[in-house]
């Protein structure tokens, strides 16, 4: 039912409410992604359901970032070593080690008697582990910050869930060893699982 009441311009306006009997304006709260303070905001221009999702996956993407970049350089030692390893010869290894560090190369030279190895077997076994170690270390850790780069942009989701993968399995990488690489790997795979995360992604 009408009420006739009308604004100071004559015109009936439906911004009054009527529930107390007496015409009250409304006053109507602007919506905060519309103010001007919202262009400065990157997430300003999505909606709330988005933002939050775009934060969820940016936080453990940053983390598979910092892990890719400690496997990289720690594999890069483990690889310079490895190089290191098959450039010098085991006796000359062996007598400088005697020099320099006696104590040391006495555990070592007992340890090796009780295993029954040649001092040009352990070299050789030293040089190949520093090699593999390096040599996946350095292609985990790529694939790391590639991926949570990625994840952290919201493109390419095969590329953010090989990232994380790669983060997450232990044992093969410096972080892998730490139990901290699995943790954030599976972390991101749980949030790249989600419905949302899937959409974010445009898939």
């Amino acid at each position: 039912m009408d009420s006739g009441w009308r604004d100071e311009s004559g015109n009936k306006s439906g911004d009054f409410d009527y529930s107390s009997g007496v015409p009250t304006r409304r006053f109507t709260t602007p919506d905060p992604l519309e103010t001007p303070e919202a262009d400065n905001n990157p997430l300003g221009n999505l909606a709330p359901d988005a933002a939050n999702t775009a934060v969820r996956l940016a936080i453990p993407g940053a983390f598979l970032v910092f892990s890719g970049i400690v496997n990289l350089l720690v594999s890069a030692l483990f690889l310079y070593a490895g190089i290191v390893l098959a450039n010098s010869q085991p006796d000359e290894l062996l007598s400088r080690m005697r020099q320099e560090s006696p104590q040391q190369a006495e555990m070592i030279e007992g340890q090796l008697a009780q295993a029954n190895m040649p001092w040009d077997r352990a070299v050789s076994i030293y040089q190949a582990g520093f090699l593999v170690a390096g040599i996946l270390g350095i292609a985990t850790g790529l694939l790391g910050i590639w991926g949570g780069f990625a994840m952290t942009c919201r493109q390419n989701h095969g590329l953010a869930l090989a990232g994380a993968l790669a983060t997450a399995i232990p044992c093969i990488t410096p972080m892998g060893c730490l139990i901290l690489g699995p943790i954030f790997g599976f972390w991101a795979l749980i949030v790249l699982m989600r419905e949302d995360s899937w959409r974010a992604f445009g898939r």
